[in-house]
């Protein structure tokens, strides 16, 4: 009977602890407080006229859903309601178009329960970097190499001060294992720059390498996207006429 009595309480005891006698209330959030500038330029000068807050865990997950934009104007804001951890903080600028085109970041920022963090120093936001994927094509269409006999594309490219940002030689036909996108990627470019792509199709197979084809084509890179490029090859009058 009295262990009867003592299992009885036992499981009455295990049940209360269930349903909360021994629960803990979650940690109470924080708050953030982070301020940006753009080097020595006003939100104005850029076009930015907002700023987008974000918060990555160590997963790369948003915490805040959705992402908080503020003013660009007011040089600062508080985040509420942040819950206690350890993050990237990402700031993004915006035109009136809601085009990101500036980005600042700062990894390791820990907020704690109860309490407001403020990020120092400044986050500088600047323009995003662009990127090109360069393919080109011949007055027949894309993938006529052979037909052309070119085995290999000279690829040259220029900014706007005449600049080299780029030279290298590529297979005419682009295989997927080497180049997944089928196309030459060029990343960590300038924003807004405007670049010049001179190509030559080479062949290859004559006792000295030919230039047969030459295409030109200059385009202005976007920041934080990437731009496809097509250039057309068109044929040289003469192996010595291919400027």
């Amino acid at each position: 009977m009295q262990r009867r009595i003592e299992h009885s309480m036992m499981s009455l005891f295990c049940f209360f602890m269930l349903v909360g006698c021994g629960s803990e209330e979650s940690a109470p959030p924080g708050s953030l407080e982070v301020s940006w500038r753009f080097g020595g330029k006003q939100c104005s000068d850029l076009g930015v006229t907002t700023i987008r807050i974000t918060l990555k865990d160590s997963k790369g997950v948003s915490v805040l859903d959705p992402a908080p934009t503020v003013p660009c104007a007011d040089g600062k804001a508080t985040i509420v309601d942040v819950p206690e951890g350890t993050y990237e903080l990402v700031l993004e600028g915006l035109d009136d178009q809601g085009h990101a085109y500036y980005q600042g970041s700062r990894a390791g920022v820990t907020v704690e329960s109860g309490k407001q963090t403020t990020v120092s120093p400044v986050i500088n936001l600047e323009l995003k970097k662009s990127e090109v994927l360069l393919n080109w094509e011949f007055p027949q269409g894309t993938g006529h190499c052979n037909g052309n006999q070119v085995t290999q594309v000279e690829v040259s490219v220029y900014d706007s001060s005449s600049s080299s940002v780029h030279e290298g030689t590529y297979p005419c036909l682009l295989d997927a294992q080497n180049y997944p996108e089928l196309g030459v990627l060029l990343a960590q470019l300038r924003g807004n720059e405007d670049l010049t792509f001179i190509l030559y199709a080479l062949n290859n197979k004559t006792p000295t390498p030919q230039r047969t084809h030459r295409g030109e084509k200059t385009i202005k890179t976007v920041p934080g996207e990437r731009t496809p490029v097509i250039v057309l090859l068109e044929p040289c009058p003469a192996p010595d006429q291919c400027p």
